[in-house]
């Protein structure tokens, strides 16, 4: 990681995952908030403003589709780069389209450290190049 530090929203119901996240992160610089459920999610995002979000997709709801929407449609995350990693593999290729028109990343899991760290770097440069970090959209 470059730069200064960054903060990674990560959603998901598995309290071990949470954890597993934070201590990865963490040890990469980054500073990890979590969520285990919408509603905290919710909590979480008025409270801070993330550089990015990693999310489950069964925190959303059992429908893969309507959780995509539901992603790529909820104004609280407009903006903010999201990587979406589950051990649901069809529902990921359901989500493939939408997440290419949107931007999302899509990770399965279980997931190579490396790929994961790979994908966040990625959405991390999106989000500078669009301005989003630092305050400033041009």
């Amino acid at each position: 990681m470059t730069g200064r530090p960054r903060t990674v929203l990560v959603i998901d119901a598995d309290p071990d995952f949470l954890q597993f996240m934070r201590d990865l992160l963490g040890d990469e610089g980054h500073r990890v908030e979590t969520a285990d459920s919408v509603a905290a999610a919710r909590a979480r995002l008025q409270a801070v403003q993330p550089d990015a979000v990693i999310s489950s997709l069964s925190v959303w709801g059992r429908d893969t589709e309507l959780a995509g929407t539901v992603l790529v449609g909820d104004p609280q995350l407009a903006g903010i780069p999201l990587l979406v990693c589950s051990a649901d593999i069809n529902g990921l290729e359901r989500l493939r389209g939408v997440a290419r028109e949107a931007g999302l990343g899509l990770l399965a899991k279980p997931f190579a450290i490396d790929d994961l760290l790979d994908q966040l770097d990625r959405l991390l440069d999106r989000g500078d190049a669009l301005g989003r970090l630092g305050g400033s959209a041009d």
